[in-house]
């Protein structure tokens, strides 16, 4: 029977699909659903799934398994020699006169129909799938003849039917019943056609000793009796071989849905980055290691033996190496853009026009920054106040870091100065020019000079500079990222963010590299303005009288200058997802990641100047509108130019078709948002987290809300108006 080889083969470890199943807990596993009367699963599915794994092969799924095709071949030459046996002893039987002629050909005529018919039946079954899918029933039908033919050709029968005298004993009433029953269940018999077999079988014989049988009633219920213990003590074998395998069945089909639900559930458990509707090649990678370490995980937990279990955490060892080396900065972080459905196509052509395109020895010099300083009079004593006096202007300034909605505009409209300002401050307060003895006149020139070179753009003017500059050390001192700065990497983050757009032409490096301008060409079309910027600044300092760094060793220069230029390069928006994709997974994945390496601290302020750059996004609502509407004036200006050169407009600079809601909630839910939550995730600072992300939401909401006002009908009626009235202009 199939079912006896699968459930010994299993027993014994021959199969490596279910060896790890046996002997587990049965608490793990439901209890199994069958009818332990006929042993039929209720669900009738999963009767029809435990017929096809019986008998089908498990990988093509639609061909006879090889057990299936092994016990066919055994059950065909056990009925081979059972027929030439058979065939034998009536031939003996006629050849020494114990069977006439007629009951002997009447035996092989009997006997050559019944053979000829099962082997046609065992070849359709084979051959067939129709045939095949009835196996079961077509087991039960060759039973049915092999009785029949025992019952036609039983010696009682053929006497009444000739009238022939022969010994009314007949062997096949017996042992071929018992053998046959034996063979049976050795194939590939289920519970329920063996005991309709044995049902039919004791009937039969009931009937032929009832019409047939000229012996006495001991004699013939001995008959039934011996044949009905054998054949019950085969059923009861079956049953139990059934019931085993069914068993074993239900709980390899239990697990694997544990083990499938183990790999749904990482599917759509939350990923590190799930907020995020851009994820990096980088990251998609990692995340991907995570699913299967957890699944590897889960599985190993379902097995017993050792051996899997070591080779699974071979595996997961591997996997963690992988992670690290992926984490680790190895491949380049890349994304894509064309299926993401969660990002309509005005922003992914905005992203796309914008956002895509020496280890050094660790100092042991670091200690903390010093407590605030007050700055003398005498320190801003050159400036000209137009409203606000000396004490005033240090209240404002004194919020510089501390206050996240600093308002750089004051200063500004006090003073007409905004990075000589806020520089003299910040280095005075921490005693930056004391620490590298920068004489007092070579500072003011050179961030004076350093202002002078920002254009008056709508958006990335000094002003801009200024505030980046304050929102960075808001994040420093917020996160305590300062407790890990010396006064040289202090002193190179400040001048890194006033610097990062000095010169900045107002437009995108796009632009630029489209109209072929000289400083595209200059730079080979490589984070033009980033470099443009970095070179400036080194410019304007090597100018004698202007280097504010003069007085450091070389080392000091070399990693000053490292720190400035990497800052600066990190603002280039066409790799903003390759900065956050690699920090967000050295941050979560590498168990060394710590801030006394120059690199993973280059990769902190980098982050936290990208944050600062849009920082607007996050202010509160009168700052972050005032800077939107710079920005989108900024664009305007650029998207003018392209029209006036008749070149494709880039997407929201066009003044007159631009949504400009649209555009900056787009903005925030693309770029600031997942930068931001990646960010404050790595703070863990509760005020950064009220002050930046809870307001960025907030903004991110107005806008949205604004949408949905103009998109109203009302809206849309004073829209064409308006449009109209510009046509007739």
């Amino acid at each position: 029977m199939k079912t006896k080889a699968f459930y010994n083969s299993s027993i014994g470890q021959q199969n490596p699909n279910i060896y790890d199943l046996i002997n587990h807990s049965t608490g793990d596993i439901e209890s199994i659903p069958l009818d332990q009367n006929f042993l039929v699963f209720r669900d009738k599915k999963t009767e029809r799934k435990y017929l096809d794994h019986l008998f089908f092969d498990h990988e093509s799924n639609n061909q006879p398994s090889a057990q299936f095709k092994s016990n066919m071949f055994i059950f065909f030459i056990y009925y081979t020699l059972f027929f030439l046996s058979s065939l034998t002893y009536n031939v003996l039987k006629y050849t020494f006169g114990s069977f006439p002629a007629p009951i002997f050909f009447l035996k092989t005529f009997f006997l050559g129909i019944c053979s000829i018919t099962v082997y046609i039946i065992l070849y359709l079954t084979v051959k067939s799938k129709r045939v095949y899918r009835n196996s079961l029933k077509a087991t039960t039908f060759i039973g049915t003849i092999i009785v029949l033919n025992l019952i036609i050709t039983d010696n009682r029968v053929l006497v009444y039917m000739t009238g022939k005298h022969v010994d009314e004993f007949s062997v096949n009433s017996l042992l071929i019943f018992i053998l046959l029953g034996y063979l049976k269940n050795q194939t590939f018999g289920t519970f329920r056609c063996m005991l309709w077999w044995t049902v039919f079988t004791i009937c039969a014989q009931v009937f032929i000793l009832v019409m047939f049988s000229q012996q006495d009633l001991f004699t013939n219920s001995y008959e039934v009796f011996g044949l009905s213990v054998g054949l019950l003590l085969e059923c009861l074998n079956c049953y139990r071989c059934d019931h085993t395998s069914r068993d074993i069945f239900w709980k390899k089909k239990s697990q694997l849905n544990n083990v499938s639900d183990i790999f749904d559930e990482n599917n759509e458990s939350s990923d590190n980055f799930s907020s995020q509707l851009i994820n990096t090649e980088i990251e998609l990678l990692i995340q991907l290691c995570d699913k299967i370490k957890k699944s590897i995980k889960s599985v190993s937990s379902l097995i017993l033996y050792n051996d899997i279990k070591s080779k699974l955490k071979i595996a997961t060892s591997q996997l963690n190496s992988l992670k690290k080396r992926i984490a680790g900065d190895l491949f380049r972080a890349s994304f894509k853009l064309e299926n993401n459905e969660n990002i309509d196509d005005e922003d992914k052509t905005f992203i796309s026009q914008v956002f895509m395109q020496m280890s050094l020895k660790h100092s042991n010099t670091m200690r903390k920054p010093r407590g605030i300083r007050q700055v003398s009079g005498s320190k801003l004593r050159k400036v000209t106040f137009t409203k606000y006096g000396i004490d005033d202007l240090e209240k404002v300034l004194d919020s510089i870091g501390n206050n996240w909605n600093f308002d750089i505009w004051l200063v500004y409209n006090a003073t007409g100065q905004s990075i000589t300002i806020v520089s003299r401050y910040v280095c005075n307060k921490w005693g930056l020019c004391q620490d590298f003895a920068i004489d007092d006149d070579i500072f003011d020139r050179f961030f004076e000079s350093l202002e002078k070179n920002y254009h008056q753009n709508p958006y990335h003017n000094a002003c801009h500079a200024a505030d980046v500059m304050h929102s960075f050390l808001f994040f420093c001192i917020a996160g305590d990222l300062v407790n890990f700065m010396n006064p040289l990497e202090t002193l190179s983050c400040i001048i890194a963010t006033l610097a990062h757009d000095v010169r900045h032409p107002s437009v995108t490096n796009r632009f630029l590299i489209r109209n072929r301008d000289e400083i595209a060409t200059k730079y080979n079309d490589i984070s033009v303005l980033e470099n443009m910027h970095a070179n400036t600044t080194f410019t304007l300092m090597a100018m004698e009288g202007f280097n504010i760094l003069e007085n450091l060793t070389q080392d000091e220069w070399n990693k000053a200058r490292k720190i400035i230029i990497e800052l600066i390069l990190e603002t280039d928006m066409s790799r903003h997802f390759e900065l956050l994709g690699r920090f967000r997974a050295r941050i979560t994945n590498l168990e060394d990641f710590n801030l006394d390496l120059i690199e993973n601290k280059i990769m902190v302020w980098s982050t936290a100047l990208k944050c600062a750059d849009i920082g607007h996004s996050a202010k509160i609502a009168e700052l972050h509108e005032k800077w939107s509407a710079l920005i989108c004036e900024e664009f305007f200006r650029q998207g003018d130019i392209e029209k006036e050169r008749k070149q494709e407009i880039s997407m929201y600079c066009d003044r007159h078709n631009t949504d400009i809601p649209k555009s900056q909630a787009g903005f925030i839910k693309n770029i600031s948002l997942p930068m931001y939550e990646s960010w404050c995730g790595y703070l863990k600072s509760e005020k950064a987290n009220r002050y930046c992300l809870e307001q960025l939401k907030i903004n991110y909401e107005s806008w949205t809300a604004k949408i949905i006002i103009l998109k109203s009908p009302e809206n849309r009626v004073f829209s064409a108006r308006d449009e109209e009235c510009n046509d007739e202009d």
